[in-house]
């Protein structure tokens, strides 16, 4: 071998420590595998000491070689050009005993160089790779796309898996700010790590797992002309696939996907596009609502047509309305009784089933019967049997079913089988099955005892009530009683139908008989007798009996009516203001038509309620309790 050659053998050896083939290799550190192949005790020490460099490079092997005996000692230019005094001086002086022994290519060098302090520090953290592509300044929706199958697994981020294929890249933002990096759009589960600067070894700025499903997302704030590495990574071993990496100037990003609900493109790169983003639900363009739901026409654009679509669950075009005429009125192919809309009505349900004139035990079986209703706390899959009860007298009343031998669901429904549901137990405890409640009453109030079934459970059952008698307090102090709902525009004809709510917010039951309700013109109305909200409890007071769809708490028909534009709702018991309520029309409260005026459920409070900017109209995804208006009488509002 010449010494030429053997010259370029050497170095080549001494590059290849840097990055292997693929050029992205971890440099080795100083313990562990790098001390028995590449560093101190390993390859240096072996390979590049006194004794191997000189064996390999001084007089002994080249003499002995090709260049000695070959055609350079012959004659050849070589010999008095780069012959054994020249050649041996060059290596022995500028690659022999000084250069490439212990003192430049042991400890020394490759400690100080790549050794314990510098290394370990730089490769511990499973972070370190060689980049593989540049990509310049490029930015856009896919600056770089492939496959990380096959792609080895060269460097872990701090927040993902062990053993993921990855890709690197060098990008170098073309402004200082904000970037947005993701891999939305990726068949891999990805990862997304950066690393400050574009060199093999990089400390981490920042790492991602999951953002939306399995991909990524980076925002970062970076300086104009700094590079960084970035690293798309697979979550483990069998999570690769193929991946897009979209850079973005995050400035540029909108905040949500409000007001470009139907461009297809998303907008805010949150990883949903138009009606799939959160931020598009109360859209309209985004519901199959009201009259959409009978024009046969994808509104929404989800795949589903009017009463085939869930947004349009209780509207009138998709509810039987008449149970006995034969007819399909909502077109789902159940007819009359056999639809779940009649399950209720009067045609095809028989109640109450009994009626019961006093406190204690009353037996019955629901075996037989039909399954009517569900409530919140249970029920829907069995028969159940309703009885109604009318209180004797003002006080504190417990019903229960112990000493049934199947699992029941038990609940009171508030003056009517339509009534609102006002109480409602499963199970005693994890160990008993039979349900009980406490509930308090008014004398001469009536209220729908439901028996239920869990799980299909039926048979005979044991209905016990007892009573105590009790006295309950009026509301005494500002924030007792909280409006918080009202509907002062319905769809259609407002008389009869205008409502509003209050909740008890105390910890006892109160007692609203004597109270009055009024607004600053001439309209108002007195409580007549007991009326009891209990803790927690919402009760509803309506201009009819049947304002549609449920039946209300208390009916002020013709005594107070709800203006649709500006208006007030004042709440005094013994002369105290409770609550009071004064809308505006606009602009400060919502003005809403065919759905109520609902306050924020998070902001249940006499004071918030004075604030038109905790005020919305009732969202577009609840049910219409009449099958036109949005509301929630009776129950919780949800948030605005």
């Amino acid at each position: 071998m010449s010494k030429q050659l053997s010259m370029f053998v050497v170095i080549a050896t001494l590059t290849s420590a840097a990055c292997t083939s693929n050029g992205r290799t971890p440099i080795p550190t100083d313990s562990g595998a790098g001390d028995t192949s590449t560093t101190d005790t390993g390859a240096e020490d072996s390979a590049m000491i006194d004794g191997a460099m000189d064996g390999a490079m001084d007089d002994a092997t080249a003499d002995s070689g090709t260049t000695d005996s070959g055609t350079d000692d012959s004659g050849t230019p070589m010999d008095g050009a780069m012959g054994d005094g020249a050649m041996d001086g060059a290596m022995d002086g500028a690659m022999g005993d000084a250069a490439m022994s212990d003192a430049a290519m042991s400890d020394a060098t490759v400690d100080g160089a790549m050794g314990d302090a510098a290394s370990d520090a730089a490769t511990d953290a499973s972070s370190t790779v060689c980049t593989a592509f540049d990509l310049g300044m490029a930015t856009g929706a896919a600056v770089a796309s492939g496959d990380l199958a096959g792609a080895g697994d060269d460097g872990q981020g701090s927040c993902g898996s062990s053993l993921g294929e990855d890709r690197a890249y060098t990008w170098t933002p073309p402004s200082t700010g904000m970037w947005t990096f993701d891999t939305f759009g990726s068949d891999a589960d990805t990862v997304l790590h950066a690393h400050l600067g574009a060199e093999c070894v990089a400390d981490e700025i920042d790492c991602n797992d999951d953002t939306f499903g399995f991909q990524s997302r980076l925002d970062l704030d970076l300086v104009a002309g700094t590079p960084v590495t970035i690293v798309v990574d697979s979550y483990d071993a069998s999570s690769a696939g193929t991946f897009t990496l979209r850079i973005t100037a995050t400035a540029s990003i909108s905040a949500d996907e409000t007001g470009a609900c139907d461009d297809g493109v998303d907008n805010d790169l949150d990883g949903t596009v138009d009606c799939a983003d959160v931020e598009c639900e109360l859209v309209p363009s985004c519901f199959e609502v009201g009259a959409n739901c009978s024009d046969t026409i994808d509104n929404d654009g989800d795949g589903d047509l009017n009463c085939a679509d869930s947004d349009c669950y209780g509207y009138a075009a998709c509810v039987e309305s008449v149970c006995d005429d034969a007819g399909d009125e909502d077109g789902d192919g159940d007819v009359d009784c056999d639809d779940a809309d009649c399950l209720t009505d009067a045609a095809c349900e028989t109640c109450p089933a009994s009626t019961i004139t006093s406190v204690g035990t009353t037996t019955g079986t629901t075996t037989g019967e039909t399954n009517n209703r569900i409530a919140t706390c249970g029920g829907g899959t069995s028969p159940d049997r309703t009885h109604l009860f009318t209180a004797p007298a003002t006080g504190i009343y417990t019903i229960d079913t112990v000493g049934t031998a199947h699992d029941t669901v038990l609940y009171v429904l508030d003056g009517a089988c339509d009534g609102l549901e006002i109480a409602c137990n499963d199970d005693l405890s994890a160990s008993d099955s039979d349900s009980s409640l406490s509930l308090d009453l008014a004398a001469g109030q009536t209220v729908v005892i439901v028996v239920d079934g869990y799980a299909g459970g039926n048979g005979d059952y044991n209905l016990n009530i007892a009573s105590a008698a009790m006295t309950f307090s009026a509301p005494a102090a500002a924030g007792d009683l909280v409006i918080t709902e009202l509907i002062q525009n319905p769809s259609g004809t407002d008389a009869g139908r205008e409502w509003f709510e209050v909740v008890n917010t105390t910890a006892s039951t109160l007692n609203l008989n004597g109270c009055i309700f009024a607004d600053l013109s001439v309209d108002d109305f007195t409580v007549t007798g007991d009326l009891l909200i209990r803790p927690g409890e919402y009760a509803v007071f309506a201009e009819s009996g049947t304002p549609g769809g449920f039946r209300p708490s208390y009916d002020f028909t013709n005594q107070m009516i709800l203006s649709n534009a500006d208006d007030e709702i004042i709440l005094t018991c013994a002369g105290t203001e409770i609550d009071r309520v004064e809308y505006d029309g606009g602009p400060a409260f919502v003005t809403p038509n065919g759905a109520t005026m609902s306050l924020s459920g998070s902001m249940t409070d006499h004071i918030e309620n004075d604030r038109g900017a905790n005020w919305c109209s009732s969202p577009l995804y609840i049910t219409p309790y009449d099958g036109v208006n949005r509301g929630t009488p009776g129950s919780m509002n949800p948030d605005c």
